[in-house]
């Protein structure tokens, strides 16, 4: 009966988040600023699903593609995909903690602070990838942590979990890319977890399982690139893909392998002290597998360490939820006992949760994200330059996809390049009236634009990023203060609309 209630309150949790998010994010999208993952994904699924030929180079060597595929799922919408993984990982935590063995009343209040945690809310909300990273992350933990466990209290087969291992890692290694460098470790984790206890062939063979479908992932992934570019780590660098547009941001931050681990630990006390409380009770009152169980609850640790090192971090609310949604699968592993440890936890979940409210009242985070929180709560407190840049650049995107939804008749194209055109490709929704740098009409229409389009859309920022506009920096290098034929007919701080005369 208790199984059944715990099912049955996951699922409305699960359904009361998804009606949540589909509708705050919507009503963003029609009143406020939505986030530009969501214009980034959202027009990559739009050229793929509608946009014209060749359409794989439109989205297919862009990372994260696991996103992008799970977009198209939802009928090219990347709100509906943002509420289908916020509501799974909603319920999961739920369902989760149900199977946690502490009286009722640790449970409930637990999910409470969980569910309603500024990280995990802004997890939900905004970030389609860390979202759908730690339900992958949840379901390899579980297996892990089942494999650690003495042969008779294991839920499954030692041969099957491996299986759903390999499965269950190879969506993480298309979705963030630091999950690449942690294929080692879960190598020396599979290691560790059968010495002394299976043969060295069936540890080798162990490790095959596991990392192969990751291998071959990645190697597709790469090969795609290869083909399409010449350069299997194009992705890496390129201005159309989200790697590149997180290394533009002035906010992000780099550190060379070692300081970066002082800089993980800087950021996970006072964010996320809940899980290295969990951790070090679990490693200091276990005795079998002490080092492979520390090194199971250290992968998102490593993975956080690994984004400062390849210069993909900055200072983001959402990218801390990771934690709290393993919490749940830990402690179904190893409840925290006694009442002094449960205690300890909970407040360590309210301080992190009252310090990162503190954080985005200061404006010390990611500026979309104290943009996001400002709209939702609906206080003004002292705002940065980069979160009025955040707003302005989102008023700037709605200006000109109206003047675009306005005046652009049937027929009529638009010359831009896709780094700048993707949230006005994605709010107006007709991917085929665009003329982009990988079709095969760009170059003649670069070159005479009067014969093949009726408007060009250009980056207007006062620093425009090295490679952002390929049609702009076209007739910059070839000394045109304006492009024959065309006049200026809309114009703001991010962008530059012109019509054929």
């Amino acid at each position: 009966m208790l199984k059944n209630l715990t099912w049955i309150v996951s699922i409305l949790t699960g359904l009361i988040v998804f009606v949540g998010i589909v509708s705050l994010l919507s009503w963003l999208h029609q009143y406020g600023c939505i986030p530009q993952d969501f214009s980034y994904l959202g027009a990559k699924a739009l050229l793929a699903y509608a946009g014209p030929e060749p359409r794989f180079e439109a989205f297919g060597y862009v990372f994260p593609p696991f996103i992008i595929y799970g977009v198209l799922l939802t009928g090219t919408s990347p709100i509906l995909f943002q509420a289908l993984v916020g509501g799974c990982l909603a319920g999961l935590v739920v369902q989760q903690m149900g199977r946690v063995d502490v009286p009722a009343i640790w449970k409930t209040l637990w999910v409470v602070l969980i569910l309603f945690h500024p990280s995990f809310l802004l997890m939900v909300l905004y970030r389609p990838d860390w979202t759908t990273a730690v339900l992958i992350l949840m379901a390899t933990m579980t297996l892990l942590l089942d494999l650690a466990q003495e042969r008779d209290q294991k839920l499954l087969s030692t041969g099957l979990a491996l299986v759903l291992l390999g499965l269950a890692l190879a969506p993480l290694m298309l979705v963030r890319f630091e999950a690449w460098l942690l294929l080692p470790v879960l190598a020396v984790v599979i290691l560790m977890v059968f010495h002394n206890n299976e043969p060295v062939g069936f540890q080798v063979s162990s490790v095959l399982v596991v990392l192969f479908m990751s291998c071959v992932a990645i190697g597709a992934f790469l090969y795609f690139n290869w083909i399409t570019t010449e350069d299997a780590f194009f992705f890496v660098n390129s201005p159309y893909g989200s790697l590149q547009s997180a290394r533009n941001q002035a906010l992000i931050q780099q550190e060379k392998i070692l300081p970066s681990l002082g800089a993980t630990l800087q950021w996970l006390i006072p964010l996320a002290p809940a899980y290295l409380i969990t951790c070090i009770g679990i490693i200091r009152s276990t005795r079998l597998h002490r080092l492979g169980l520390g090194l199971i609850l250290l992968l998102p640790i490593i993975m956080l360490t690994l984004s400062f090192w390849q210069g993909i971090f900055f200072p983001s609310a959402s990218r801390f939820g990771v934690f709290l949604g393993l919490l749940p699968v830990i402690w179904w592993h190893a409840a925290p006992q006694k009442r002094v440890s449960r205690i300890l936890l909970t407040l360590a979940l309210v301080f992190s949760s009252i310090y990162m409210v503190s954080l985005k009242d200061q404006n010390l985070l990611a500026p979309e994200e104290a943009l996001l929180w400002s709209q939702l709560s609906g206080r003004s407190a002292s705002v940065s330059i980069e979160v009025q840049q955040a707003a302005t650049r989102c008023e700037a995107e709605k200006e000109i996809a109206r003047v675009l939804a306005d005046s652009l008749d049937e027929g009529q194209m638009i010359l831009a390049d896709d780094t700048v055109a993707s949230p006005i490709l994605y709010r107006l929704r007709r991917p085929r009236s665009f003329v982009l740098p990988y079709q095969y009409e760009f170059l003649p229409a670069l070159q005479n634009p009067e014969q093949f389009v009726t408007y060009i859309l250009l980056d207007n920022s006062v620093f425009p990023a090295p490679g952002r506009d390929r049609v702009g920096a076209f007739w910059r290098r070839n000394s045109e203060s304006v492009i024959p034929g065309f006049q200026v007919v809309r114009e703001n701080a991010y962008f530059q609309l012109l019509q054929r005369i």
